[in-house]
């Protein structure tokens, strides 16, 4: 089966049969949302949107494909929000390894330090059904550089490390760059165990 996307809703086809739409399944999210990253774990689906255009806001959509002629979403939630989005903020990336999920913010807004943010997220997500998935179980930032939007790419290493792609152009002190390697195996003390910066402006 592959998957696709129109606007906010799932449509599933057949490979051998890519013009026949099977299903069809909404998504829950708010008008003007936009699916921007999927990530599939086993039976299920993760599904980030954005609402970009109009507040900033991020959905999940967990969706159980166990049965791709009958999907069913299992839950929509939005992303936690600690400070007022903008439309230039973002959830740029989802990933999905075993219990968690990972999910990043790219933070645009300029603050006093005139300084933009990237922050990620992790979910405990063994009981997708459960209400509490919505909670992250632990979350780190960083300070980008403002002249570069930021690129948060996640990568899974392992069960206890992952990788985050930090994007900027400047050396300037105290602005986070590169490859970010984390060690997650506590989430609520998430410890930075790793670096690389590439020369000039880096790209994933």
């Amino acid at each position: 089966y592959e998957y696709f996307f129109d606007g906010v809703r799932l449509m599933t086809t057949k490979t051998e049969d890519s013009a026949r739409i099977v299903n069809y399944l909404d998504l829950g999210v708010p008008a003007g949302a936009k699916v921007s990253k999927v990530e599939s774990q086993g039976h299920y689906l993760y599904v980030l949107s954005n609402n970009q255009q109009v507040d900033g806001r991020g959905y999940v959509s967990i969706v159980d494909i166990s049965n791709p002629g009958e999907m069913k979403l299992v839950q929509t939630f939005e992303m936690p929000i600690d400070h007022d989005l903008g439309t230039n903020d973002s959830y740029m990336d989802v990933q999905a390894d075993g219990n968690r999920m990972y999910v990043t913010l790219n933070d645009r807004r300029q603050n006093a330090s005139n300084e933009q943010g990237a922050t990620l997220y992790i979910f405990d997500v063994s009981d997708p059904s459960n209400a509490n998935v919505k909670e992250p179980v632990g979350q780190i930032s960083w300070s980008v550089d403002v002249d570069v939007a930021p690129v948060n790419q996640i990568a899974v290493i392992d069960k206890s490390h992952v990788a985050v792609y930090l994007s900027g152009s400047s050396n300037q002190a105290g602005i986070d760059q590169g490859i970010k390697i984390l060690d997650v195996s506590d989430p609520k003390q998430i410890r930075e165990v790793g670096t690389a910066i590439p020369t000039g402006r880096a790209e994933p």
